[in-house]
């Protein structure tokens, strides 16, 4: 019977970073040993440590520094992961990409919000800042 090529959508290549770490067999090695990357609850000896740390996540080793000064760490992560799932899978045509995402940092909401207080006018905040905020 020959081979028929289908039309439907297919899944060929993927990636992640997460606190399971940076790339796919990262992220199954990870999965596979049982953990979540979670962080561990509050103990006697103090609060949990401050967000969520993402091992082996170099950002400046997976998509250089050019351009990435300003960015946020979510959008960084976002460049990453896309940088290493076309690295497995290079694009030979048609290609899509799906991103799970929320909002930008607090941090970044709260400074482009601050800017438009401190700012002469409330136009004059950063524009490359905005879209780390969303």
């Amino acid at each position: 019977m020959p081979e028929t090529l289908t039309t439907s959508p297919c899944i060929v290549g993927w990636s992640a970073v997460s606190p399971l770490g940076a790339g796919r067999q990262s992220f199954v090695d990870g999965w596979h040993a049982g953990l979540t990357g979670q962080r561990p609850p509050a103990s006697a000896d103090g609060p949990p440590p401050a967000g969520y740390p993402l091992v082996g996540f170099d950002v400046e080793a997976l998509v250089g520094t050019k351009g990435t000064r300003t960015l946020d760490r979510m959008t960084l992560m976002v460049i990453a992961t896309t940088a290493m799932a076309l690295a497995d899978h290079p694009a030979d045509g048609g290609m899509g990409l799906v991103l799970g995402t929320s909002t930008g940092s607090l941090a970044s909401i709260t400074e482009f919000l601050r800017d438009t207080f401190v700012q002469d006018k409330p136009y004059f905040v950063n524009p490359a800042a905005f879209p780390n905020t969303v």
